[in-house]
Parts: C-alpha cells; structure tokens; sequence
C-alpha cells in the first residue's frame, strides 16, 4: 500500500503514562474499506477485533496513533508488544476503528 511504503518517520512526541516505556512502536497500514472513518495525523484510534460468530469485540489496541492516510489506507503506530496480535487479527480479517476522543 501507498501509505506503507512512503509514511513519513515517526513524529517525536512525548509520551503519556499509558505509553510503552521502552517506546518501542512500529507503523502498521490499514486498509481504510468503502466507508472510512474520516482521521487526521495525530487522531488516537482504538483497533478491534469482532468475532463473526458471537458479534463480541475485542480490544486489541488502545489509542493507536495515526502517522498517515489516504483514500485506501490509514497508517498507526502501535507498541511493538502488539504487533503479533495484530497481524493474527489481520490474517483472519479486518480491524474496527473507532475515533478516541
């Protein structure tokens, strides 16, 4: 994807309680579907996972950050401790957005 390969470095920001405290984040491309949540870069979004079965979601990270998006994709930084549970729910199917505010 577009946004995976020309996202802009990681921008230096200071880091919450609730951050890592190693800081170690990694950028993930997600695409975006016929019906985008409308973001923009710094917007926090918190990435689910829904079982088709019992409809119950999941939250598998809380207030990943938006690095980049375009049309087909949204990239976001998530701790690095989370990558593989992410690319487990990504082999299996989509993650729902939804906007922190």
């Amino acid at each position: 994807m577009q946004a995976a390969i020309d996202a802009a470095p990681c921008p230096t920001t200071a880091e919450s309680p609730s951050d890592d405290p190693t800081g170690d984040k990694r950028g993930v491309a997600l695409g975006r579907g016929s019906d985008p949540l409308p973001v923009e870069v710094g917007d926090r979004l918190d990435l689910w996972s829904v079982d088709d079965t019992t409809a119950r979601g999941h939250l598998v990270v809380p207030g990943a950050q938006v690095l980049d998006h375009d049309d087909r994709a949204v990239t976001v930084a998530i701790h690095t401790d989370l990558a593989d549970e992410v690319a487990a729910v990504l082999d299996k199917g989509d993650l729902l957005t939804a906007l922190v505010h």
